[in-house]
């Protein structure tokens, strides 16, 4: 796959087929997008292309109404692995947000690019407001000779595939569900810092991560059983989210209890993948209570991960 961050950079072809998203989380619903394009352009022996934006463009035009299921390089890496010829990442700015989509469809897919095929997700819309949908490509399609092909939804559970639906899991703690919309298990990057170090006073050591992303999304607070990934090791883990009442916490922190050992962490990136809910955050009465249910937490994020 060639990777391109300007329209100018990519050569033109004239048998090119397009989809355009933002594509977050890579999910069921996206890949079925991405499945259908390499599909056509297979079939046509065209060259298939993705645009996606970084920023997420929520993040520029609404600033805090949105987290994100992917950093942007956990995104490059899924669309990368998902096979297309071109990726196009696009810089996203107040001033883009206000591009025409006639403009965007007919002067930069058309003619820079060499456009005779648009894929898109049926609903999804586009360009400035959010004008550019199906009625608007039909029309275009005519005057610049280009096809559209539309995908129906991926459906789960009754309902379409969305990155809303599955941040929705997520803020509400259901990670298992979110692991069946994406395809794979949700999951959280970091750099492990220094923290108050109670968990080791309590026999329980902890890595306090701090995220790689400001706008990733963390899962509600509770208790999880978890996968953890430092370098090139993968290890079962317990990771608490919240404010550790029964300890003095002030701030929310994400913490993960890892089942083994791994020598001094601060500063070393880590990366979790979320596999199961075990608990809210409680508060305890004594620290002698704290540590008996950590064992049980320890002992079911055990069991968990050894049958997932």
């Amino acid at each position: 796959m060639k990777i391109f961050r300007t329209v100018e950079e990519i050569p033109f072809d004239p048998h090119t087929a397009v989809t355009v998203g933002t594509f977050d989380g890579v999910h069921l619903g996206h890949r079925e997008v991405i499945r259908s394009l390499k599909e056509i352009a297979g079939q046509a022996g065209s060259r298939s292309l993705l645009i996606t934006f970084e920023p997420h463009p929520q993040s520029v035009i609404r600033p805090g109404s949105i987290r994100l299921l992917t950093t942007p390089g956990e995104k490059l890496i899924l669309l990368g692995e998902s096979g297309v010829d071109v990726l196009l990442v696009l810089p996203f700015s107040k001033a883009f947000s206000r591009t025409g989509p006639e403009h965007f469809v007919g002067e930069v897919l058309n003619r820079k690019i060499g456009m005779r095929m648009f894929v898109l997700g049926e609903g999804h819309r586009f360009g400035n407001a959010k004008q550019g949908g199906r009625d608007m490509l039909q029309r275009l399609s005519g005057e610049f000779g280009f096809g559209i092909r539309i995908v129906p939804p991926f459906v789960s559970g009754g309902s379409p595939v969305s990155s809303t639906r599955i941040r929705g899991l997520l803020e509400d703690g259901h990670v298992a569900e979110a692991h069946v919309l994406l395809g794979r298990g949700y999951t959280f990057s970091g750099t492990v810092k220094p923290g108050r170090g109670i968990g080791s006073r309590i026999g329980f050591p902890t890595a306090n991560i701090h995220p790689d992303h400001p706008l990733l999304l963390v899962p509600k607070d509770g208790v999880y059983a978890v996968r953890v990934q430092m370098e090139d090791r993968w290890m079962a883990g317990t990771c608490n989210i919240g404010f550790s009442p029964t300890v003095g916490g002030t701030g929310r922190e994400i913490e993960v209890h890892i089942h083994q050992e791994i020598g001094e962490g601060y500063g070393r990136p880590i990366r979790i993948e979320f596999i199961s809910r075990l608990r809210d955050e409680l508060k305890f009465d004594t620290v002698d209570e704290l540590v008996d249910q950590i064992k049980l937490d320890k002992e079911k994020s055990t069991a968990i991960l050894s049958q997932s």
